[in-house]
């Protein structure tokens, strides 16, 4: 235990002596060093994050299903669902959609199941059949899911059982509650086509007429800075002033 200007810190190998020249150690810089080697072993971890498909996960993300803002429920009679990857959070819990199909290929199809019973990119399992998995680690529910793609070339799954709760698959039909959370408009998702936006809920009575494997897309024009003045708006405004019926009410 050392004790720094009157204020005790749980560390140890620090000398509380002050050689001639050098500034003294205060708690803060203290508590910033015992720091420092956590911060680097979370950073190391989340550098080497992988997906359910054994990819690295280039843009990791902090997330708690049961701290979502809404919900999605898809109910699944085959497998596989249609999700492509899910991803883990940063300390390894939970279960959100990294990538998926976009579409049904034809009516019935198992890997359209997913986009066309509501669930999107960024959705995170919170349920499964009604139980509470959001704080379950990322493998665990991957074997309670058991939500695998065959790889035709090497002729077996593409992922393993790898979860330390030795669950078995769950048996079909397995419905699924998604935590929704706020959309991040400083990250953009990206469709199959390479197109760029936020994800709208289809379920918005506004698309209710839409087919169900349609992809939309919501874009949206910055909004222009105080000081931008371009002459056109000038001449428009001026105009607008010599009109007797408009006046300068309206300008």
């Amino acid at each position: 235990m050392v004790v720094v200007g009157k204020q005790a810190l749980g560390f140890t190998g620090f000398s509380t002596k002050v050689a001639a020249g050098v500034r003294p150690t205060s708690a803060t810089d203290v508590a910033v060093s015992g720091r420092m080697p956590q911060l680097a072993t979370m950073k190391a971890a989340q550098a080497s994050m992988k997906d359910s498909e054994g990819q690295k996960v280039r843009d990791p993300k902090t997330f708690n299903a049961a701290q979502g803002i809404g919900s999605q429920t898809t109910e699944y009679k085959k497998r596989p669902f249609g999700v492509m990857a899910y991803m883990p959070s940063t300390d390894g819990t939970g279960a959100m959609i990294l990538k998926m199909n976009e579409k049904s290929r034809y009516p019935g199809d198992p890997q359209g199941q997913a986009w066309v019973g509501g669930a999107r990119p960024g959705m995170a399992i919170k349920t499964v059949n009604g139980k509470d998995v959001s704080s379950w680690g990322f493998w665990d529910i991957m074997d309670l899911i058991d939500d695998k793609i065959m790889d035709n070339s090497a002729g077996k799954f593409q992922i393993e059982s790898q979860g330390t709760m030795g669950n078995e698959p769950v048996d079909l039909p397995i419905t699924i509650e998604y935590a929704t959370f706020p959309v991040d408009e400083s990250a953009a998702a990206t469709n199959s086509a390479g197109m760029t936006g936020s994800y709208i809920d289809k379920n918005d009575p506004r698309y209710k007429d839409l087919p169900p494997d349609a992809t939309l897309l919501e874009y949206k024009i910055p909004k222009a800075p105080a000081s931008y003045a371009p002459p056109v708006i000038a001449e428009i405004r001026a105009a607008l002033a010599m009109m007797p019926e408009i006046g300068r009410a309206h300008v």
